[in-house]
This record gives C-alpha cells, structure tokens and sequence, in this order.
C-alpha cells in the first residue's frame, strides 16, 4: 500500500501511520498501556530491546499490558483512499480493504514490455503498443556502433551524436526519452539541435548535470556521493523549515499559556474572593443559628411561663366557679354527664378519671371533693369502676381539728323509683398522710378500687341519657377546736 493514499483530508495526516515505520498501519494493530498504536511486526522489534520501552514517550512497555486494537483496526478498514496510480489517470476510491483488489485490475500500473523491448508503458497501453525487438541484427549492430563512438579510450565524449537519438521508439516516440523506472517518470529533456538532452533526476535537489541518456546513467553511478550531499542539504532545509514553522507554532502557543496563566491568575483571585465570602457567611450563618438557638429557649420559657398562666387562670376560673356554686352542706349529687365520652377517653388513657366540683362540710368545715375512676384503676382497670375522697387546704384549716377523722359514704344511685343504690363507707385511719392536713395541694386520694363492677353498671339502671349520679357525704357535725363534739 502506497503511503499518501489517504483520501484527501487533512484530519487524516498521522493518524492512521505507524510512529515507527510510518506508514499505514498494517493488520494487526497493537495497543500499550500508554494509549500509543504500532504495527504488530514493528511492535516486536521494539520489545527485542532491553529494556523496552514506548518510542513516543518513553514509557516502560509490559508485554501483559499489549493488547490487540480491533477497534481502530476496523475504523482504519473504513477509511476512504484513492488509487496510488490517481496521477496516471486511475479515478478509483475505496477502502483500504478493497485496494488490494483494485490493484490487481487496474489498467493505470506501470508495466514493462514482455515482448523484449523493454520499454516502460501503462497496463491499458499493452495492447496498443509496437514493440521492437533489441534482438534483431541490424538494431544490435547500432548498438555497438554507438558505444564504440560513445567511448573513446574509456572515457565519455562530450559532444558525441548519438545515432540512436533520432530511432523512432514506440508510438513514434525517441527510443531515448521512454521511462526508465516502473514508478517515477522520465528525466526532463532538452531538445535542439536534433540532439535530444536529460537532466540528472537531482536536478530539483540543484544538480545542473545534463546530458544524454547513457551520461546521465552514468552520472548517477558515479555521482552518488555529490547527489548524497544535495539529499542532506535539501533535508538540513527542509527540518530548518519546520523548526521554523514549529517555533512559531510554540510561541503562538506560549502566548496562549500566558493568556490562561493570567486568566488562571485573575480566577484565583476571584476565588480567594469567593473564600472569605463563604467564611464571612460561615460566620454570620453561625452567629444567626446561636441566635436563634437563644430566641428558642427564650421562646420555650415564654411558653412554659404561658402555660403556668393558663394554670394560674384555670385555677382562678375554678376557685371563681367554686365560690359562686359553692356546697357547704358536707353532701354533694354529682350528676356526671357524657358519661360515654368520659369511658371512651379513660379506654384511651386520654382522662383516666373525673373530678367532682369541690365541697365543705360546713360553712366553715373541710373543703373536700371525689374523684371517679370511670374505668377502673390499677390491676382493676376494665373490671371495676373506682372512686376517691380527696381533701383540698382552704383558709379555715388552721381552726379545723387534724387528722380528719370522719366517715364518707359514696352512693351510686340507681336511676329508678325504688332506686337500689350501690353505697360504700369509708372510715378514716388518723395515722395516714391522706388525712393530714394538706399544704398547698389536695391530698392523695383515699377510696375503693371496686366501687361497682363495669358489667353491672351496664346492666343496672345506673345510666341513663348518658348520664350518672354519685351521692358523696361526710358525716360530721362540728368541725372546729371551738366547737365541740
């Protein structure tokens, strides 16, 4: 495969060539760990070097790391070309899978004549051609005619004539101006005279040879050195060229790394910036939470301070209410009313009992009041309903006699003419706290846990229009030190 066969695109230069014979790579194509492709063949040479390493970068090659690229490889089989015979005339274009194919019909390939001629034509141009044979007499004859004139005691003669110049060739051209390569055209000639001339194919590399055909040939053989020479000085030019171009490449490159270097620069400072932006907010932000964390407890004391009001104001409201329907009889009808709600909300542990509105025992006697247990207490809850005698301090307790030591009877009234009540009578024992005086809240409770059983209140006349009535009655007469019994 020719090696400027890629289809013409710029983007295509380098990609597809091997960094070590340069060429188009050819199947199969090795990747290393660097991420460099080589040709398989060119690959192994490399790694007979110890120790081996990438020849792009440098980079130390393990073999375990190589691995066959069938991606790019295919990618590389997709790629467009043209015919390396396109400046004969050839117009095929294809992929590099299908050049092999072409190659071997297409009609522009530089063959030589097999007939004995020797000449150097194009494939299409086979059958057209008139050969004429070296072999015949008369044409061997001119041939040594004109190397014994060509050559006089072994050395050229400049202005010889050649006979042969003016013997028409094929197709009616000079025999001398035919191709001699099966790959590159003829020298460029100088005719005048009737003599016909040839540069040295050096010619664009600045050598001024010329001649006929047998001094350029030997001009080649014995001017290798010189023409060696003119290849370095044109290849010297050429890399002066392109460290040139390549110089101006990295300054137009260091100039932009010095725009993204002050670019770079300026975003720090701007970051800087952003940095003690976001500490100030850390800052303030922290500021704002403690404050915040101050405003809440602040907040959770106005509330706990609220809330002590509303009990303040729920006491008073009470003591209020107490005052204006005040009981100083010692005997109180509780009628407790929505009794299926005060149940309901007992079931649900959301009020486990109710509290009767308080009582004295006289005018200026021991304020005192019950408390229900609707649906029971303790290990009695849901079986039996209990009730509670409570004492509570009031501003006549310094003349009254402590302990408290007089009887109370709770009645649950049965709803019904003959009313088959349900009583129970509660004696004092002096020794108990519950019947000391109180201090500055209600005593604790005193009371039967079993006052009636929940199935025969439900299947008693106890209730009726959701509602009940509990009797409570303290039995004492004179209840101050300055009355006595």
């Amino acid at each position: 495969m020719g090696e400027n066969n890629l289809k013409r695109a710029s983007f295509y230069d380098g990609l597809f060539n091997c960094p070590v014979c340069l060429k188009i790579f050819r199947s199969p194509i090795l990747q290393t760990k660097c991420g460099h492709r080589f040709c398989q063949c060119c690959l192994q040479n490399v790694l007979q070097i110890q120790p081996s390493r990438c020849p792009i970068d440098g980079e130390a090659l393990d073999t375990n790391k190589i691995f066959t690229d069938t991606a790019f490889q295919k990618q590389i089989e997709d790629v467009k070309i043209i015919c390396c015979y396109s400046s004969h005339g050839c117009s095929w274009e294809g992929t590099i899978q299908s050049l092999t194919e072409h190659r071997e019909d297409c009609e522009f390939v530089n063959v030589i004549c097999e007939k004995g001629c020797g000449s150097t034509l194009l494939k299409y141009q086979l059958e057209s051609h008139i050969c004429l044979d070296p072999s015949t007499p008369s044409l061997q004859q001119e041939l040594a005619l004109c190397n014994s004139a060509f050559m006089e005691n072994g050395e050229f003669v400049d202005d010889h004539d050649c006979t042969m110049e003016s013997r028409p060739g094929p197709e009616g051209e000079s025999s001398r101006t035919m191709p001699t390569s099966s790959e590159e055209p003829a020298s460029p000639s100088i005719s005048g005279d009737g003599a016909s001339l040839k540069f040295c194919k050096f010619i664009k590399l600045g050598c001024k040879f010329k001649g006929n055909r047998f001094e350029v040939d030997l001009h080649m053989d014995i001017a290798s050195e010189t023409h060696l020479d003119l290849v370095c000085k044109s290849i010297n030019e050429i890399k002066t060229e392109y460290i040139k171009k390549e110089n101006k490449v990295i300054a137009k490159h260091d100039n932009k790394i010095k725009l993204v270097q002050d670019y770079i620069c300026k975003q720090n400072v701007v970051i800087k910036d952003l940095h003690e932006t976001n500490r100030t907010l850390e800052t303030n932000s922290r500021n704002m939470q403690n404050q915040i964390k101050d405003l809440a407890s602040k907040t959770e004391m106005f509330m706990e301070e609220i809330t002590r009001l509303k009990v303040q104001a729920n006491q008073l409201q009470e003591e209020m209410n107490e005052s204006r329907d005040t009981n100083f009889t010692g005997s109180l009808l509780w009628k407790i009313k929505n009794f299926s709600k005060h149940m309901q909300n007992a079931v649900n542990k959301t009020e486990l009992s109710v509290y009767s509105p308080p009582f004295f025992t006289s005018r200026y006697g021991y304020k005192v009041r019950a408390q229900l247990f609707v649906n029971g207490l303790g290990s009695q809850t849901g079986e039996y309903m209990a009730i509670y005698f409570h004492i509570l301090p009031s501003e006549h307790d310094d003349i009254l006699r402590w302990p408290f030591n007089h009887k109370i009877t709770f009645s649950l009234l049965e709803q019904t003419p003959d009313q088959t009540n349900v009583t129970y009578t509660l004696v004092p024992t002096p020794n108990e706290d519950s019947y000391k005086r109180p201090s500055d809240k209600m005593s604790d409770g005193k009371g039967f846990n079993r006052f009636i059983s929940l199935d025969a209140l439900k299947k008693g006349k106890y209730i009726k229009n959701d509602s009940i009535f509990v009797k409570i009655r303290v039995h004492c007469k004179n209840t101050s030190r300055n009355h006595e019994s």
